[in-house]
């Protein structure tokens, strides 16, 4: 069991369990599962998806501001709720967005209707973001509390 784990997270290979000939299961590594059920989660919540077009129409617009973190940049909206959130979901969201400076493959790329954007897995918090250009900037299109069904 260990070599099929193994083989699921590092090649993104899928194991199907069958009974009797049927699928009743699959094995798949933990950042397709979050890509899938962020897409699933964030694709069904309308006010969601309204303020990534809205985010989205910023970035054409040019209206985004650095962040304290070099290569990231914040459309004002996610500047302002990264501004309002509480000391330990900001410390999260500086930690988080410390991570995608380093690395913007950090998080999960999403499906379509989502496609071109990732999601940090943070703990408490929902990080949508863009890799820009030649991947040397992300530009983060929101930060907002995670609810706890999506954790």
């Amino acid at each position: 069991m260990r070599s099929v784990l193994l083989e699921c997270e590092v090649t993104g290979n899928r194991t199907r369990f069958t009974r009797a000939g049927k699928p009743v299961a699959i094995l798949t590594s933990w950042d397709e599962y979050f890509s899938l059920r962020e897409t699933i989660s964030i694709s069904s919540d309308r006010a969601l998806m309204k303020r990534v077009e809205e985010a989205d129409s910023s970035v054409r617009l040019g209206d985004i501001v650095p962040s304290p973190e070099e290569n990231v940049s914040l459309v004002a909206a996610s500047a302002a709720a990264l501004e309002a959130l509480a000391s330990g979901a900001r410390e999260e969201a500086d930690r988080s967005l410390q991570q995608i400076s380093r690395q913007a493959i950090t998080g999960a790329p999403l499906s379509f209707p989502l496609a071109g954007i990732w999601s940090y897995p943070a703990d408490a918090l929902r990080i949508l973001y863009r890799i820009a250009g030649s991947g040397d900037l992300s530009v983060v299109l929101v930060i907002e509390p995670r609810s706890t069904e999506d954790r």
